[in-house]
């Protein structure tokens, strides 16, 4: 620096006397320089870490700990879950027997006892669509066509695109004497899916509007693409209320299984009958009256039959 040789020059000419004030200066000065001297590293040498002090009168750093526990909480979860739904799809030991030995009667032409065997597999582990598919196989062999119309049915509730089902349903109507059922477009579309598959759609779409509408707000720049998913949500959501609406009168469809079954005016065996039903035609059930059932047909005809003369579709706690 130049402060310093200044007052050198200024003390050899003698215009500045060595006061205690100018050596503390010169003093100070020469520290300064011995401090850089230290700081500034060699050549080849890496500098030295920061000391202790150097640390303590920087900001302190900031620490980001990272727990492992959410993530493997996480894949532990998913794989319970996938282990869970992969044996709660596995048929039980009892069922597979059981359906096989059924399996085997049907294949040799015993059809009462491939039906038993259906049977006591539906009341042991609850209904499923190959079981009622072949059940109605066997009633339909044994003759029982109102039977094997009722099961058709059920098959379809639970697996409403399945050809197979719809194919011989068509066949065994026929063979009962039955007109062919037709459906509109509309009906046809809310026939697509179970009421279950409707259900969790509605509630879905519902969900994903609640969720749309609040993020709008929270953000701007994705408000466009959210926009959007709010209104296909609500369209979608609407179009489903509207199928679950087209199939609420199937929960209160029943079939004719006896071989013919009297409708009467009024919940009395006396009273001559208004019209008969042939076995397997479809009704809906509207009310209900000690041993009868007031129903309606498909013609708009109304009367009331024997409760045992008809089997409802869809069993209580059974709807799908």
């Amino acid at each position: 620096m130049k402060t310093p040789r200044i007052i050198i020059a200024a003390l050899v000419s003698g215009r500045v006397k060595l006061t205690p004030e100018v050596l503390e200066v010169l003093k100070r000065h020469g520290h300064n320089e011995k401090v850089k001297e230290n700081e500034q590293p060699h050549e080849g040498e890496t500098p030295a870490p920061p000391t202790p002090e150097d640390r303590s009168s920087a900001s302190p750093p900031q620490t980001v700990s990272v727990s492992p526990v959410p993530g493997r909480w996480i894949r532990v979860c998913t794989m319970a879950l996938g282990c869970l739904a992969l044996w709660l799809a596995l048929p039980t030991r009892g069922q597979e027997s059981g359906f096989d030995a059924a399996n085997r009667a049907s294949a040799e032409g015993k059809w009462a006892e491939a039906a038993r065997g259906y049977e006591t597999v539906i009341v042991r582990h609850g209904y499923s669509a190959p079981v009622l598919f072949n059940l109605a196989n066997a009633r339909f062999r044994e003759g029982k066509l109102g039977s094997a119309i009722l099961d058709y049915e059920r098959a379809r509730w639970l697996a409403p695109n399945d050809p197979d089902i719809a194919a011989n349903l068509a066949l065994v109507r026929q063979k009962a004497g039955l007109e062919p059922e037709t459906l509109s477009r509309l009906a046809a579309l809310a026939h697509s899916m179970t009421c279950t598959g409707w259900s969790i759609l509605a509630a879905a779409m519902l969900w994903l509007i609640t969720a749309a509408l609040p993020l709008r707000e929270v953000l701007p720049r994705a408000r466009p693409a959210l926009t959007i998913g709010a209104i296909i949500g609500t369209v979608v959501f609407l179009a489903a209320i509207g199928a679950l609406t087209l199939r609420w009168p199937d929960v209160h469809r029943a079939v004719v299984t006896a071989p013919e079954a009297a409708a009467r005016v009024s919940p009395v065996t006396l009273i001559q009958p208004l019209f008969t039903l042939r076995a397997g035609e479809s009704v809906r059930v509207k009310d209900t009256h000690g041993g009868f059932v007031l129903i309606a047909t498909r013609e708009g005809r109304e009367g009331w039959v024997s409760r045992e003369a008809v089997t409802p579709v869809v069993q209580s706690g059974r709807a799908g």
